[in-house]
């Protein structure tokens, strides 16, 4: 019996190296910072998704996007998007959660490019404002492999201009991608200029369609999820305001 204690505490020690958690602080950090700790959070997203080497199920804690009075202010993602670009699994999530943590793109690019080959998690975040024009997902373009989740995550006000695909959230990843308790919310592709004579497709999410194997193995998700005043506007071959998918969905619960 106690060999067996031995033996499942070191097991327990192992699963725990590699999971560490980081901070960023909006007001308060600094990224000059080691990130290890609330009080030494980094200041920007940016910084560590540029910097530092996450190992496998590490998680970035965010806190929330106040100022030194407690008004509501936001990250920005202005000029300067975030490139998650691993083989290591992450999850990020918002302390104060959606209502709280606002990450805000102020009009000029949008907020993630996803590549590589390990998961991501996103929970208790609003992406707004976050704008591309001649290219794929205003807010979060799903490149490479991976799965992505995103848990209690609001998209509004993100748009892709000029563009065919993914208003919000453009999904290219062959990985699944599953969407719980989320709200998109006035996203859309805008197309005016009549010399490009684009459509568009998928207002708040596009699918790309990956081969016929990819379409009969994995089933994306939507569960308890809210769509209202997305949009799609363009010349010709325009589809879906909310959601253009070229792949399996299942959509639950959702409205």
């Amino acid at each position: 019996m106690i060999k067996k204690i031995i033996l499942s505490t070191i097991a327990l020690s192992a699963l725990l190296v590699g999971q560490k958690a980081y901070w960023v602080d909006v007001t308060n950090g600094n990224d000059s910072n080691d990130g290890s700790s609330e009080n030494q959070a980094f200041k920007t997203i940016q910084y560590f998704t540029s910097s530092v080497n996450w190992a496998d199920g590490d998680t970035l804690y965010v806190k929330p996007s106040e100022d030194g009075s407690g008004s509501l202010t936001y990250y920005d993602f202005g000029n300067n998007a975030a490139n998650i670009n691993s083989s290591n699994d992450l999850v990020i999530i918002g302390t104060g959660g959606r209502d709280r943590t606002i990450f805000d793109a102020e009009s000029k690019n949008r907020h993630f490019e996803k590549n590589g080959t390990g998961d991501l998690t996103i929970k208790g975040i609003t992406f707004q404002n976050g704008k591309i024009n001649n290219s794929t997902g205003g807010s979060i373009d799903l490149q490479g492999s991976g799965k992505a989740t995103f848990i209690d995550v609001t998209w509004k006000n993100n748009v892709a201009e000029e563009s065919y695909y993914g208003g919000a959230v453009a999904v290219f990843t062959s990985e699944k991608v599953t969407f719980t308790n989320c709200i998109f919310d006035s996203n859309g592709i805008y197309n005016t200029n009549s010399n490009n004579n684009r459509g568009g497709s998928g207002g708040a999410v596009y699918f790309e369609n990956l081969g016929p194997d990819n379409f009969t193995t994995i089933t994306h998700e939507f569960n308890n999820c809210t769509f209202k005043n997305n949009y799609s506007i363009g010349f010709e071959n325009v589809g879906g305001g909310a959601i253009l998918t070229r792949r399996q969905v299942s959509i639950d619960n959702s409205v």
